[in-house]
């Protein structure tokens, strides 16, 4: 109200006070007046009379208070306007009006995106369902068409978020309870209210609903579980193949530390016959070195473990030993008499037509075999998934006959042994899965009947495998004794498998070098023998310890020469055709200088006779016996009969006459102090030897 008199000012100065007086009842009459009608339609204007309510029921304002309040803001905007004029209303109104514009822009933008996304969600929504697009008529009341449209959108988006809530039942007990009290759907007032029949419907309802709901939550736990129970199960699954590759990479290294204990037995028995014959150390490892005993050529594989075969054909595609063992106490036949199991496939088997797969297996017994045969005589064998087949069985050969593993075995190894071929090992066994196979050559053992092996088969076998690998989980192993049924149904935890193989693994380290020991004192052994042999025939006694050598089977060890005595020869060839260059030179000497005197020259062999040279010395004095220096066709040759003596001997015009080539016999004996150690020595002499000759 203090604007008034301002504004009036202006217009009033020149006019008397009662007119002035006079004007300014009038205007606020005017003003009252117009103050009257707007208050009026604001009454009458419904959206005004909701506002103002929703005011002052939200400041906690009285009604007369309210109306005061309303009056006056009215009657301040009012004067306002009149005092300030057209101008201040167009200006504002005009910023007003561009504000609007560039609102209503904003808004068209905004609600441009709103129907775009609103209609991507109907789209997904309704294609969803299959069901078609229709035009969705949503009326909004009169408490909310003041609304924009995107207040209206995000009200309908909150809505739709409610009831989603509530279909799916995660809405909150508190959003639940005031919805009923705004719905009028309390429990409480409505059982008060209905008979009590209607109430206890209504409990029942409730109940329904906090039923179905539990059984929602209790579905979505099950699922859960199930699917942790899945991944559980392959898991185990997962264990047990490992546990079971485990066991046999345990059940493989048992045979071979077996094996490798067989080795180190048939060593010691080797050993203990070798230092009968009081060989020195370093003598038999020289020997071993000039011999050329190698590892392959030192033994043959040993032949198939003996047993008596059973074929049964017909067996289901996916048959495991655990099945097969299982048939066998089904039948009343004792598992602890099987020694081996094969599973053949039918692509693997040499017969034609056959479709299914067949068993080989291995009884220790031949009444075990004929037993097992009468037994599963055309019974029905239950593989792992549950596949019945009836089985035909048959009896393998007798372990004894010509075509058995055994006598085969043999007869390939005396064969190998002989030069005449190569030895070929036998099949191994496969297990089920049948992809790697895993092969054990086990060395015959050592007997007093056969000491022609001694040097030959005295060597550890090597151990041959397959290219594929045996320890993986489709390999296949030899089911050797080791494995017993009981070990295959039941067999150790992993840990313990773990343990027992890292225990395996380093007796067979310490077996392999413990045969490399025993190697290398073998090699000495054998050397000794030959030095004994040797003083044996110096001594004149040669012959008798040549004909026991020969009994006792060791001819042919002693009979082959080393490569020290094929060196041996070849120098003394290589003085022979120095002797047969001097000639040469003598001849072309004579021939160009005729008439001149011929000079004294003594002969190469008498050179060598003169050199200072020990090694040389030793090499006339201590020769091979057999051996001729200068033979009458020109090389060395092996006389039938070697004799006892030892002695230097050479023609008497060897000396006198170049032309008659000497006939010296050296005996067949090694230097006593030549061993390996010496052999660097011995070259290195030898080849001074030959540049003083040159």
């Amino acid at each position: 109200m203090r604007h008034w008199p301002q504004a009036s000012g202006g217009a009033s100065q020149g006019m008397a006070p009662s007119a002035r007086r006079a004007s300014i009842s009038s205007s606020s009459r005017s003003l009252d007046h117009c103050l009257d009608d707007i208050l009026k339609k604001m009454e009458e204007d419904w959206n005004v009379v909701q506002l103002l309510a929703h005011h002052r029921r939200k400041f906690k304002i009285p009604s007369q208070d309210m109306q005061t309040f309303t009056r006056q803001f009215c009657q301040l905007c009012l004067t306002t306007l009149t005092s300030r004029g057209q101008d201040v209303l167009s200006a504002s109104l005009q910023r007003v009006q561009l504000e609007l514009k560039a609102a209503r822009q904003d808004f068209e933008l905004k609600l441009a995106r709103c129907n775009l996304g609103a209609m991507k969600q109907l789209d997904r929504v309704k294609g969803g369902t299959g069901t078609p697009l229709q035009d969705d008529h949503v009326t909004f009341f009169e408490p909310m068409r003041h609304l924009s449209e995107d207040q209206r959108l995000l009200v309908l988006m909150i809505v739709k978020d409610k009831l989603l809530q509530i279909l799916d039942g995660s809405a909150s007990a508190s959003f639940v309870e005031e919805l009923k009290q705004s719905m009028g759907l309390d429990p409480s007032k409505l059982i008060d209210k209905a008979s009590p029949k209607a109430g206890d419907e209504l409990l029942e309802d409730e109940d329904d609903v906090d039923l179905e709901t539990a059984l929602r939550r209790s579905k979505a736990a099950a699922n859960a579980a199930l699917r942790q129970a899945e991944e559980d199960r392959n898991h185990a699954r997962s264990l047990q193949q490992e546990l079971d590759r485990c066991r046999r990479e345990v059940f493989s290294l048992k045979g071979q530390l077996a094996e490798r204990q067989k080795q180190l037995e048939q060593l010691e028995a080797g050993m203990d016959k070798l230092k009968d014959l009081g060989l020195e150390p370093e003598e038999a490892n020289f020997m071993l070195s000039e011999l050329g005993l190698e590892r392959g050529v030192s033994g043959a594989s040993a032949p198939a473990p003996q047993g008596f075969e059973v074929r049964y054909d017909g067996a289901p595609e996916d048959c495991t030993n655990d099945c097969i063992l299982k048939w066998h106490n089904e039948s009343g036949l004792d598992a602890e008499s099987l020694v081996a199991v094969q599973i053949e496939d039918a692509s693997e088997s040499s017969e034609v037509g056959r479709r299914q797969p067949s068993i080989l297996c291995t009884y220790e017994r031949h009444a075990d075999a004929e037993k097992a045969v009468v037994a599963l005589q055309d019974s029905v064998l239950v593989s792992a998934s549950g596949k019945k087949s009836t089985v035909t069985a048959s009896m393998s050969p007798p372990p004894d006959a010509s075509g058995s593993p055994t006598s085969r075995g043999l007869a390939e190894s005396s064969t190998a042994a002989a030069g005449r071929g190569p030895f070929k090992h036998p099949k191994p066994l496969t297990s089920p899965t049948g992809s790697a196979k895993l092969e054990i050559a086990e060395a015959p053992t050592p007997t007093a009947a056969s000491p022609k092996s001694l040097g030959r088969d005295i060597r550890p076998k090597p151990l041959e495998r397959s290219p594929e690998s045996p320890h993986s989980e489709s390999g296949a192993s030899v089911l050797s004794k080791s494995f017993s049924p009981k070990a295959a149904v039941s067999g150790p935890p992993a840990g313990q498998d773990l343990a027992e193989l890292t225990k395996t693994r380093k007796k067979v380290e310490l077996l392999d070098a413990e045969n490399k020991r025993l190697k290398v004192c073998l090699e000495e052994l054998q050397a000794k023998l030959r030095h004994l042999m040797g003083n044996c025939s110096q001594r004149g006694i040669g012959k008798e310890v040549s004909n026991i050598a020969n009994k006792v089977g060791l001819e042919r060890l002693l009979a082959c020469p080393s490569r020290f005595e094929i060196l041996y020869q070849d120098a003394f060839k290589r003085i022979e055709r120095l002797e047969e260059l001097r000639k040469k030179s003598l001849e072309e000497r004579r021939r160009i200088l005729e008439g001149a005197p011929e000079p004294c020259e003594a002969s190469v062999l008498s050179v060598v006779e003169r050199s200072p040279l020990v090694i040389l010395q030793q090499l006339l004095s201590e020769g091979p016996v057999g051996y001729s220096l200068i033979s009458p066709g020109g090389s060395p040759k092996r006389r039938k009969k070697p004799k006892a003596a030892s002695s230097f001997q050479t023609a008497p015009a060897a000396s006198n006459s170049p032309s008659r080539a000497p006939d010296v016999l050296l005996p067949l004996i090694l230097p006593k102090n030549l061993t390996s150690a010496s052999a660097p020595s011995l070259h290195s002499r030898a080849m001074e030897g030959r540049r003083l000759l040159a």
